[in-house]
């Protein structure tokens, strides 16, 4: 992973980072190591550019990408990716995007806007994976098929594998 300068960043991915389980690490690990490729590598960074380009709304922008990247690394894994990890890796993938745009496209990055931002970027990550739709009864969420997620984070199947 590319060093995080910017202090609310780098806390706020050292974290995330330091609560991943030890059956998560690998997993975890080449979910960062995937996703950092396909934002950073020579013949995708353009589009990372262009999405957060000419005034983005970042609260917007950077939730999008986080859904579309994971989807598309969850899809490349013959979907055998760890969804687990997954929802942790949304953070460090998400300071590396924060980062990029505050260093490339001089963007100011605020700790409110870290903290939406990520918190859209569950919400957009756990739609795309489908962990959204825990029925409901008088408006009261019920439990689901989904167990809750090691780590605290509700709604997420666990899987086996990247």
């Amino acid at each position: 992973m590319q060093k995080i300068t910017d202090p609310i960043l780098k806390q706020a991915a050292a974290q995330v980072d330091a609560k991943v389980q030890p059956n998560l690490r690998q997993s975890y690990d080449s979910i960062i190591t995937a996703g950092m490729d396909l934002m950073f590598n020579k013949s995708t960074n353009r589009y990372l550019h262009e999405a957060l380009g000419d005034g983005a709304n970042l609260e917007k922008t950077v939730p999008d990408l986080m859904a579309g990247g994971m989807m598309l690394l969850y899809n490349e894994s013959k979907r055998e990716m760890s969804i687990d990890a997954a929802m942790l890796a949304i953070v460090p993938l998400m300071c590396q995007v924060l980062e990029y745009a505050e260093q490339a496209l001089d963007a100011e990055i605020t700790p409110e806007m870290v903290a939406k931002i990520t918190l859209e970027s569950y919400r957009a990550v756990a739609k795309r994976f489908g962990l959204d739709k825990q029925p409901t009864i008088n408006g009261v969420t019920q439990p689901g098929p989904q167990p809750q997620m090691a780590g605290g984070l509700p709604g997420a199947q666990s899987q086996r594998g990247v």
